[in-house]
């Protein structure tokens, strides 16, 4: 199956969240991040917070930290023209290109309605 990662918006349902799988992110997440690390862009992974039934699983409370929408912008831009740069380095780009192209339109979504964001991770 392979884990998938996607923006979580504050006070909206998952439904709101849609048309992205995250796969592809999810699997060249820390390949991109190698890619634009000299940009002093944070790794996607600083923005996750667990689910409440994930950390319900480990005996754990959740803190729910949320964030600008333009932050996540810059780090998927920066991503987005990495692949653009170097496609032979990425596998799968196709799908890589999709997911970067839905992340950042949920996040301009988010922006637009004044919504902070996170990520959050499906196994």
């Amino acid at each position: 199956m392979g884990v998938a990662i996607y923006p979580r918006i504050q006070g909206v349902s998952e439904s709101w969240v849609y048309e992205i799988s995250g796969k592809a992110l999810a699997a060249e997440r820390e390949r991109l991040h190698k890619m634009i690390k000299s940009q002093r862009l944070k790794d996607l992974l600083e923005y996750f917070v667990p689910s409440q039934e994930d950390a319900e699983e480990f005996g754990a409370s959740v803190k729910e930290n949320w964030y600008q929408p333009d932050e996540g912008i810059a780090i998927i831009d920066a991503m987005t023209a990495a692949v653009a740069t170097h496609p032979a380095d990425i596998g799968k780009s196709e799908n890589l290109k999709a997911d970067l192209l839905a992340f950042r339109l949920i996040l301009e979504r988010a922006k637009a309605e004044g919504r902070m964001w996170n990520l959050a991770m499906d196994y």
